[in-house]
């Protein structure tokens, strides 16, 4: 990735709340918005070993995974499209989510999602903030 130091002047660097997934992708929708323009390139290659330090279905993983998506919507979106991806998230992705993992009887990632989602409902202070540059 390849960022101007312009843009991080301007946006301030990815936001710490998150820890872990969709700070990047926050990173970017705050990009946008400042104005700048964001460029794909296919050719590169990138080997990534896909949730080697998380452990994929790990509660750790699951927590962090959910929370961060509920937050990012909470971060990104306003209004009318704020209402509707709470509404989303909180109930149909929220019982398709738990009613898979009961199928798998992982009621372990089962508590991991609940904590996630309790925890969009019960923290509010600084997750709008985002780093500056020094």
């Amino acid at each position: 990735m390849l960022v101007p130091r312009e843009v991080l002047n301007k946006v301030g660097l990815m936001a710490d709340v998150y820890f872990l997934y969709y700070e990047e992708h926050d990173w970017a929708a705050r990009i946008k918005r400042a104005g700048y323009k964001i460029y794909y390139d296919g050719r590169s290659l990138v080997r990534h070993k896909e949730s080697i330090s998380t452990v994929k279905d790990s509660p750790f993983q699951i927590f962090y995974m959910h929370r961060g998506r509920v937050l990012y919507a909470r971060r990104n979106s306003k209004g009318l499209s704020k209402v509707i991806s709470m509404i989303y998230l909180y109930s149909i992705a929220l019982t398709r989510i738990i009613f898979g993992f009961l199928l798998r009887k992982r009621l372990d990632l089962v508590k991991a999602y609940l904590k996630a989602m309790w925890w969009n409902l019960t923290n509010f202070k600084g997750i709008h903030e985002a780093p500056e540059l020094k």
